[in-house]
């Protein structure tokens, strides 16, 4: 339920006439004081559909291949203190927000595609925040002498078929490569490289990345672990574990790259290896313990797994 003494917040949908919105307005029309529903492309299966939600108002934006320039327009009409970005197939599951007014803009919590990762969809809304890039759109720019903070609130991603995933993931490709301006450009299309088995130009664009000065260490880090299954795809084990090393550099506090090199040493079955399997493996255990992994979308473990795997390499002899 809303509580009145609490900051005041806006939600800001974009949708394509997209049926799925329906549920991202349920869940949320009883969290937040305003909705701004813009539309980027003329209602029709979505005609109507709203008009009993007082709170909720519809816009137009005309589609121009750019998705911040939609977010940005969708912005523009909250008159919220803070805005909350969702997209048209997510959902919320939570009653309330809680929000420090001493923070300008909150991380929350992402369940994407059976993964989750953080990033930030809610920030104040008279610091004049606005998106940059077409496609993975992002307010990095924005947060020099801000204070951020992690939120409670939690987002859910709509479950979507392989298919839809991957005309999804083409089309994203294409904008990608029309995003030349973008920072974020070298580092997305080494992903979608990889995906599409295109090894010369996922390291093409992998080591491109990691010699940008306007690349963060998170995002490097993921592309050196997207650059170790690139290497072993091409039969490059060693070289391709250097990849995960270089990782760890970045982002020492991590899962994933960890883990990699655990299972190799394990699949070496080498007792030589005991002590640094060892030593990693309570180092992700603190990691999950703790909860402080840094990691963009980092690899989930539960403690009982860890506990099994230690418990197991102690036996060697």
């Amino acid at each position: 339920m809303i509580d009145k003494q609490k900051p005041t917040i806006t939600a800001c949908i974009i949708t394509n006439d997209d049926e799925r919105v329906i549920k991202t307005v349920d869940s949320i029309k009883n969290v937040v004081n305003e909705i701004i529903l813009c539309h980027t492309v003329p209602a029709v299966k979505l005609k109507d559909k709203f008009k009993d939600i007082s709170i909720l108002k519809e816009t137009y934006f005309e589609w121009n291949n750019s998705y911040s320039d939609a977010r940005n327009a969708c912005i523009k009409q909250a008159t919220k203190d803070y805005i909350l970005i969702i997209d048209s197939d997510e959902i919320i599951k939570d009653k309330s927000i809680d929000i420090n007014t001493n923070i300008d803009y909150y991380f929350l919590k992402i369940y994407n595609y059976g993964s989750h990762y953080y990033s930030v969809r809610m920030f104040k809304n008279n610091l004049g925040f606005y998106y940059k890039n077409i496609i993975h759109e992002n307010l990095e720019h924005c947060f020099k002498n801000r204070k951020s903070g992690r939120s409670t609130l939690e987002i859910y991603s709509a479950d979507i078929s392989m298919e839809e995933l991957y005309k999804k993931l083409e089309s994203n490709k294409k904008y990608l490569l029309r995003d030349k301006d973008s920072p974020m450009r070298n580092a997305h299309l080494c992903h979608h490289c990889l995906l599409d088995d295109e090894l010369d130009d996922c390291i093409k664009y992998g080591e491109a990345a990691l010699n940008q000065s306007d690349l963060n260490s998170d995002r490097k880090a993921i592309v050196c672990n997207v650059l170790y299954e690139c290497y072993k795809r091409r039969g490059s084990l060693n070289l391709a574990k250097n990849f995960l090393w270089k990782s760890l550099e970045f982002v020492p506090k991590q899962l994933q790259a960890r883990s990699i090199l655990v299972k190799e040493w394990l699949d070496e079955n080498n007792i030589k290896r005991k002590s640094e399997i060892l030593e990693q493996l309570k180092y992700m255990k603190n990691i999950i313990e703790m909860g402080i992994s840094e990691l963009s979308g980092d690899s989930y473990y539960s403690l009982d797994y860890i506990n099994d795997r230690i418990n197991a390499v102690k036996q060697w002899h």
